[in-house]
């Protein structure tokens, strides 16, 4: 160094270091079939189901609202336009990863129905609370974003 200057980048002079691919599983049809029966009823049923038949990410799943649901429709749909994020101050909302990430999805038949389901129980739960109307901005998940927890974790960590 001279004069405060840096002359060369020592690091330029070493390899970058290997990270190792996480190998992805690409479930068959017959394994998508046991895991759509042995799912259906349980809560977790909406987001897995929405998850496995639309290929949203993790974190834009956890932040779909009501109002980017659209069930009403000939072809159902739902708008991806935000994703929750975990910064060291918590979760927050976020535009997705990429600008192709904002996006407009089909709804297969199997999507449609088990939303309109996860809808119909969570209208009934809020009137037996009885927390009237229902509002389009609530999250479409069951429990509030605030109450999720670690959406972009990997499987490698051990928690999820």
């Amino acid at each position: 160094m001279r004069h405060d200057l840096v002359v060369r980048n020592a690091a330029a002079a070493e390899p970058p270091p290997h990270v190792d691919a996480e190998e992805v599983v690409v479930l068959d049809g017959e394994q998508i079939k046991s895991l759509v029966e042995r799912l259906r009823g349980r809560a977790i049923y909406p987001r897995v189901i929405t998850a496995l038949f639309t290929g949203v990410r993790r974190g834009e799943l956890l932040a779909l609202r009501w109002r980017d649901v659209d069930l009403d429709t000939k072809e159902p749909s739902l708008r991806v336009r935000e994703a929750i994020e975990e910064t060291k101050a918590g979760l927050r909302l976020k535009t997705p990863k990429t600008e192709n990430s904002v996006r407009e999805i089909s709804l297969p038949d199997i999507v449609a129905e088990a939303l309109r389901e996860h809808r119909r129980q969570q209208l009934e739960q809020r009137v037996a609370l009885g927390l009237g109307k229902w509002d389009d901005t609530a999250y479409s998940s069951r429990s509030s974003m605030a109450r999720h927890s670690r959406p972009a974790l990997s499987r490698k960590s051990g928690r999820t």
